[in-house]
């Protein structure tokens, strides 16, 4: 089970079997229901609904409890991840749909689950069992395994750039809820517009005639690697089409993102700072160039939320 690392003041318990996360119920059965559910690889099945209203009462958290929180939004719940954001442009499961028919060089997570519920979108998908993510993995890890690991999954940045389009949006065409692009503090559907975006990166001297679709989320969390390299890649929902120049530069901004607070447990300083500086290396090696001079001074002129 993955170790709880994030404060999970959003999961109460109902019961000895069942929990709320904001505005679902995740319930735990011990032989597979007729719906949508996912398995622990122990012979026990979990399955999400919308909480009813009003909600039911809870109670202080048992433990062990099976739900663990893995960083903002996030659950870890036997095989499956939960994540939970603002209902607001593409959601993952398109992205997960579109990318489901191409063959990748790496595995990406299966859908068990989507919906809205309340104002909120939801999301359960598979973990990648095989393997181990790379939150735990690269602590242990040897300087060489640690450069073979990062020059996959440059590799599969590269890969991921092949596939071109015309305007920075989602995989659909939809809104691409790339925060760092907007030039507003607060998140609405007006920030994400696609020209809007396009004037940010025209701002911080980006190409942008060379729009290439990206992954846009170098936490540790997304990837899954083993011994012999790169397994998967998860965490797709900012994902979308970008200025080629945006991926390098986008690194600087935040390499850790949702992983911060268990890589603050488990990594060192030096360990945290490796892992940006040798994605960064990678990438330049491959021919991805930065502007992160050119978005700092943008980005240092933005609103802020006090």
């Amino acid at each position: 089970m993955a170790r709880r690392m994030y404060p999970d003041k959003d999961l109460e318990e109902i019961d000895d079997n069942s929990w709320i996360i904001r505005e679902v119920i995740i319930t735990r059965h011990a032989s597979k229901p007729s719906g949508p559910c996912w398995d622990d690889g122990k012979g026990t099945y979990f399955s999400i609904s919308e909480a009813p209203s009003p909600k039911p009462a809870t109670r202080p958290r048992s433990e062990p409890c099976p739900i663990v929180g893995i960083g903002h939004g996030n659950y870890q719940i036997g095989h499956g991840i939960i994540k939970t954001h603002r209902n607001l442009g593409t959601p993952e499961h398109i992205t997960l749909e579109a990318l489901a028919k191409k063959s990748l060089s790496f595995k990406i997570p299966k859908v068990y689950h989507h919906g809205i519920h309340g104002n909120s979108y939801y999301i359960v998908h598979s973990t990648i069992p095989e393997g181990q993510n790379m939150v735990y993995a690269w602590p242990k890890a040897s300087e060489a395994t640690k450069k073979h690991w990062i020059s996959q999954i440059a590799d599969a940045y590269v890969e991921l750039s092949e596939w071109t389009g015309s305007d920075i949006t989602a995989i659909d065409g939809g809104l691409m809820r790339e925060y760092w692009l907007c030039p507003e503090a607060f998140e609405v559907q007006k920030t994400y517009d696609p020209e809007v975006l396009r004037q940010t990166c025209e701002t911080c001297s980006m190409d942008c005639s060379n729009i290439v679709f990206s992954h846009n989320s170098f936490e540790p969390l997304a990837f899954t690697v083993d011994e012999k390299g790169l397994v998967g890649i998860s965490q797709w929902n900012i994902s979308g089409f970008v200025p080629k120049d945006w991926i390098r530069t986008k690194i600087h901004c935040n390499s850790m993102s949702g992983s911060v607070p268990i890589c603050h447990q488990l990594w060192t300083e030096g360990e945290k700072k490796d892992w940006g500086n040798m994605i960064k290396s990678a990438l330049e090696d491959r021919g991805f160039r930065e502007f992160w001079y050119q978005f700092a001074l943008w980005n240092s002129k933005r609103p802020r939320i006090d």
